[in-house]
């Protein structure tokens, strides 16, 4: 419902200019058509009520002052609509163009300023939001802690346009080499930071959810009078970007990224019911990346769809961008140190989202580092990656093991008559040529 809401102020800005032009009587009939569409079917809340503590005295005064009519016109009055002159359609952005005529320049001049630093807001947040790749990988592993991350952390750090980037390396990149976090974790830890992350986690959605909902309400959009919904609507956009991502990251080549919590543990031979394999997938969900086993990566090929999609995450990240610079940059009423606070808000649940995330990729890069150390130590050996040398499919039978069928054993008594035969001639050959030098 909230996501149709948004679609309601483009709806009237397509059809107020064709109206505009019609006789008075019209006019009003498209006016009370427009009313029974976002009062009476659509249950909003209104604007021009409640406004950010520092102008929202001096804004209230003017609206309820001077601006009273306009404001009565604009809450249903019909009274002091027909008081109203007939080029008068649209009664929010009547009522705005009162108070802003009303308001002294110092105000309008701090609301420009602060403009400009909601306008930011979204490239700021960015940088302390995660990449696309470092999403995806995360989503193989503790789907419902990366829904929360994104959430908390809508901005998505761009990257360069078109360009693919291997999650392998991402994990490569929170290698072991870092000693941020210290990852030595008991089972019984493990647990407790589980459940500190989800609680954080969902305290930073809370803040960024009651963060853009408020500006919503207490401010005015430009680009949608009548509507609260667009910065909130940015943050639930956030889906569009990494699900094409998450969905790429399942399209590998081969083995595909043969992570060991949801895509090796769901297919344990030993989990033989889906209602076992779905139970030991909900608690791997709460369990640490930092604690899980090793990592296990086969083959990182990937297909040219799996490029498409990780491309078309990276345009939508962009076009998320810009829309949210658009949104937040054309809100009105609110100064510069109410905007600052905000800004604040929604840096820190970002922050706080991404050292959650790196938390637990250094937990990954950790089980990728082992597992590449243990499939070169295989190989020094001379079997493949992740083969047990003492398992009996990768060594030398006995001669116990070849003999199960009950024939009797040849293969020793040929070999040593084979090595004696060939020893004769070679003795033979060197006598004739010692009797040819003779000669």
């Amino acid at each position: 419902m909230m996501f149709w809401l948004g679609f309601l102020p483009l709806l009237s800005l397509l059809t107020w200019p064709s109206l505009a032009a019609e006789a008075p009587e019209k006019r009003r009939t498209a006016g009370q058509f427009h009313d029974l569409l976002l009062n009476g079917l659509v249950a909003r809340p209104h604007k021009f009520d409640k406004w950010f503590p520092e102008f929202g005295g001096r804004i209230d005064a003017v609206s309820a002052g001077v601006c009273q009519v306009n404001l009565q016109a604009y809450l249903g009055n019909h009274t002091a609509r027909e008081s109203l002159p007939d080029t008068v359609i649209e009664y929010c952005s009547n009522q705005n163009d009162c108070i802003l005529d009303n308001l002294v320049e110092s105000i309008k001049s701090d609301m420009g300023t602060a403009q400009v630093l909601l306008g930011l807001t979204p490239v700021i947040l960015s940088n302390f939001g995660p990449s696309i790749a470092e999403i995806s990988v995360m989503s193989t592993q503790r789907p419902l802690l990366t829904l929360l991350l994104a959430f908390g952390a809508p901005a998505v750090y761009p990257t360069r346009l078109l360009r693919y980037d291997n999650p392998l390396e991402v994990l490569r990149t929170n290698s072991p080499k870092s000693n941020f976090f210290p990852l030595q974790l008991q089972k019984r830890h493990a647990v407790l930071i589980s459940i500190a992350e989800y609680v954080i986690a969902a305290a930073a959605i809370a803040n960024v959810f009651h963060c853009t909902i408020t500006l919503g309400l207490w401010t005015l959009s430009i680009i949608g009078c009548e509507t609260f919904v667009f910065p909130f609507l940015w943050v639930i956009l956030a889906l569009a970007v990494h699900i094409p991502a998450a969905v790429a990251l399942r399209f590998l080549k081969g083995s595909k990224l043969k992570i060991s919590s949801l895509a090796a543990e769901f297919r344990r031979p030993d989990l033989t019911s889906i209602g076992k394999r779905l139970r030991h997938a909900f608690w791997r969900e709460f369990e640490p990346c930092a604690s899980g086993p090793s990592l296990v990566v086969e083959d990182d090929e990937t297909s040219s769809f799996a490029i498409s999609l990780n491309y078309l995450a990276g345009i939508v990240a962009y076009a998320q961008l810009t829309w949210g610079i658009s949104v937040f940059s054309s809100l009105l009423y609110i100064s510069v140190r109410d905007a600052s606070f905000v800004v604040a808000r929604l840096v820190a649940s970002a922050l706080v989202c991404q050292v959650i995330l790196s938390f637990e990729l250094r937990g990954l890069g950790d089980a990728l580092a082992g597992s590449e150390r243990e499939s070169a130590e295989a190989k020094a050996k001379g079997l493949g990656p992740h083969e047990d040398p003492d398992d009996s499919r990768f060594r030398e039978p006995n001669d116990a093991e070849k003999n199960r069928s009950g024939l009797p054993l040849l293969h020793s008594s040929v070999t040593r008559d084979v090595e004696d035969f060939g020893s004769d001639v070679r003795s033979g050959l060197g006598s004739v040529s010692g009797n040819a030098s003779g000669i």
